[in-house]
């Protein structure tokens, strides 16, 4: 997975897949490289839909899209490896900074789009206590999306 840190386009090399600030649902919909995605939530205007899992090193990656209408608000990305836990029975809030932090070092060594705030959106990574869980979040301006 690459980031365009000047645009916030994404491309993912391993699935042939490509996400623009500017993609709505419908192209979304009818993209061939997104045809494994699952639809998670469906509130109108609120949908939000589940990619298959990248492969990545030692990891693998989950991303959910989450649209509002025709507009792509937010991507939310986690990785997932054994190392993080496999189910709540094993687990543990240092497993969870752990994740955290994972995400911290790939955002800014692998990506080298670290958490902050960019003409297109912005990009963070948290550890949510609530639902005991940590993840990256890449939400987009509404400006951007007006673009399509």
């Amino acid at each position: 997975m690459m980031i365009n840190k000047d645009s916030g386009c994404i491309t993912f090399p391993e699935a042939g897949a490509f996400i623009s600030p500017a993609l709505s649902r419908s192209k979304f919909l009818q993209d061939a490289a997104f045809s494994g995605a699952l639809m998670k939530v469906c509130n109108e205007p609120w949908c939000s839909f589940r990619l298959q899992d990248i492969p990545q090193s030692n990891t693998k990656l989950g991303i959910v899209l989450q649209f509002q209408g025709e507009h792509l608000i937010s991507l939310t990305l986690f990785h997932d490896a054994a190392r993080f836990g496999t189910s709540w029975a094993d687990w543990s809030e240092e497993r969870e900074l752990s994740r955290k932090a994972f995400h911290d070092l790939w955002l800014s060594r692998d990506l080298c789009v670290p958490a902050g705030k960019y003409s297109w959106g912005d990009v963070s990574s948290s550890y949510d206590a609530k639902s005991g869980s940590s993840s990256i979040t890449i939400r987009y301006s509404t400006a951007m999306s007006d673009l399509s």
